[in-house]
């Protein structure tokens, strides 16, 4: 997922100093008649715009962004929710993570108003993938152990690797051993200059190695990062 097209938040009027992220707080109606207030995050280049003299003007605008212009629909998150862990400070913003249930993508065809309410600017998009609601509520605890490291940095591009520790019983040193032993596995497995192959096999460990921790209060998290 190296195009994130999602949320947004505070900071008032005026044309953003860094251009290329920003996060629009929108109330969309749609062609049904349904209302409804989210976020979207824009990546593009160029000075991003945060004065519309109508509804109509904004939405042009988003429309015809460069690289937008050509979807067909567009993606927006309801709602936005911080975690304190993993730490991350993005122009005074905590790490963003989201629930499926935040999401929703609508066709341009069915939007019949958008709204610009405010807008933020980004210095970097990143987001906590897939968590749930309860890592959600942990995550704002802090940890016994907390940090990241990379299996395969190549694979890997733009995702950084957190592993974060809430099991009091668990020693530094035996954290590393789990970090080291998943990169033992992945070196094993994985197959020289074959990035497609080892992609794969880099998720799969990933997700098994994911699944098997959460039972011993260990967690490993993706942060996406552009």
């Amino acid at each position: 997922m190296k195009l994130l097209a999602i949320l947004l938040c505070l900071n008032f009027f005026n044309t953003t100093d860094t251009g290329e992220y920003g996060r629009y707080r929108v109330e969309i109606t749609t062609t049904e008649g349904h209302q409804l207030k989210a976020y979207i995050t824009i990546s593009t280049y160029g000075e991003l715009k945060t004065e519309f003299e109508t509804d109509k003007m904004f939405k042009d605008y988003l429309f015809g962004l460069y690289g937008y212009e050509d979807l067909d629909s567009l993606k927006f998150c309801r709602q936005l929710r911080y975690v304190n862990y993993p730490p991350f400070d993005n122009n005074g913003e905590k790490l963003v993570a989201s629930l499926d249930r935040d999401w929703i993508s609508l066709a341009k065809s069915d939007i019949l108003r958008l709204k610009f309410v405010f807008f933020k600017p980004l210095g970097r998009l990143a987001l906590a993938t897939k968590l749930t609601g309860e890592e959600i509520v942990l995550f704002q605890k802090e940890p016994f152990y907390v940090g990241t490291f990379s299996i395969d940095p190549q694979v890997e591009d733009f995702t950084g690797i957190w592993i974060l520790s809430y099991n009091s019983d668990l020693e530094e040193g035996e954290v590393n051993e789990i970090i080291a032993a998943i990169k033992e596995t992945y070196e094993e497995r994985k197959v020289v200059d074959d990035y497609l192959q080892n992609f794969g096999i880099h998720e799969n460990l990933f997700l098994l190695s994911q699944k098997k921790l959460w039972d011993y209060g260990v967690y490993l998290i993706r942060v996406e990062v552009i």
